[in-house]
């Protein structure tokens, strides 16, 4: 399975400490040196900049043949989109809805913070609520609260769906 990654999903899972969900759930991913770049910006945490600069050897980066997007999206994203749609990617971590739009129409499947979150809590790698809890009170991930009730609520139907395929 080929994943690539945005910024925003390495950023947040890493400010939630569950940034190890990454591999157990998708192998290996990659991301670019653009995407690199923006983890390391000065207004992001510490604890993001530091793993930016000692990424594990899961987390593989490769440049794409030609930048695209650039019109529709900041250099991270248009660069983890240009690599996506040159490898035909299985799946894209991208949270920016535009992003995903653009993924989409390019043919390749996508899955921002929140989803990946979901799939690491039914596949008890984590505690979801705790995730979501960390993830909406100590860092800058943008939602309202529609959204998360929404999203806590699905959790909760496909984790009772599957104690009752069991």
């Amino acid at each position: 399975m080929l994943v690539i990654s945005d910024t925003s999903p390495l950023r947040y899972l890493m400010e939630v400490g569950a940034i190890e969900v990454l591999p157990k759930l998708y192998g290996d991913v990659r991301t670019t040196p653009q995407v690199l770049q923006e983890l390391r910006q000065e207004h992001f945490p510490e604890v993001v900049r530091a793993w930016s600069e000692r990424t594990p050897a899961w987390l593989r980066v490769e440049s794409p043949h030609e930048l695209r997007f650039l019109a529709q999206l900041d250099d991270g994203e248009a660069s983890a989109l240009s690599l996506a749609c040159e490898r035909k990617a299985d799946l894209l971590l991208v949270d920016e809805r535009t992003g995903s739009r653009v993924a989409h129409d390019c043919g390749v499947n996508t899955i921002g913070t929140l989803g990946i979150l979901q799939e690491a809590g039914h596949e008890n790698l984590i505690d979801f609520h705790v995730a979501i809890q960390r993830l909406t009170t100590e860092t800058a991930f943008r939602h309202t609260e529609p959204l998360m009730r929404r999203v806590i609520a699905d959790y909760e139907q496909e984790r009772q769906r599957r104690t009752h395929r069991l």
